[in-house]
């Protein structure tokens, strides 16, 4: 198999490769994600990679699109709290199941690690659901720490 890694915005192949993770989010929490739905996906993709701020990385197997990484550089400045920091935030890393466990998670992560240096940043975030214990697992593996929790109560 032979990686190849593009940094480009292509709404078209992301909101396709998103169909696997959409669905597995609406499977898991169903009361808080909706089916999946290209249009939609799409339109959503499309306008967010509309911004400067938005990069993607997409990850083909010969010429066929197998996953992405989309990351989006954010600032928290004059924060009466917190100090000024600029970082990249991983978005989402997506790898098709079928290609998933074969090191293009990693090589996308490095791609993401490549840029935050070329850029002049230290520190990459990022959020991921509980009930996905491979994202998980595959974060702790590439030195990700934990540092917050969010938690919820449904009151029925």
């Amino acid at each position: 198999m032979e990686i190849s890694i593009k940094k480009e915005k292509n709404a078209e192949i992301i909101a396709h490769l998103d169909c696997e993770v959409q669905k597995s989010h609406n499977e898991y929490y169903p009361e808080l994600f909706k089916p999946y739905d290209y249009e939609t996906s799409f339109n959503l993709y499309k306008q967010s990679l509309e911004s400067p701020r938005i990069h993607c990385f997409i990850a083909y197997n010969a010429e066929i699109p197998v996953g992405f990484a989309l990351i989006a550089e954010q600032s928290i400045l004059n924060h009466p709290l917190l100090n000024d920091r600029k970082e990249i935030f991983i978005d989402t890393i997506v790898v098709q199941k079928k290609y998933e466990s074969q090191g293009i998670g990693k090589k996308l992560l490095e791609e993401i690690k490549k840029f935050t240096t070329e850029i002049n940043l230290k520190r990459i975030t990022l959020n991921v659901w509980d009930k996905n214990t491979h994202a998980v697992n595959f974060y702790q593996k590439n030195g990700f720490k934990e540092i917050f929790s969010s938690y919820e109560l449904h009151l029925d």
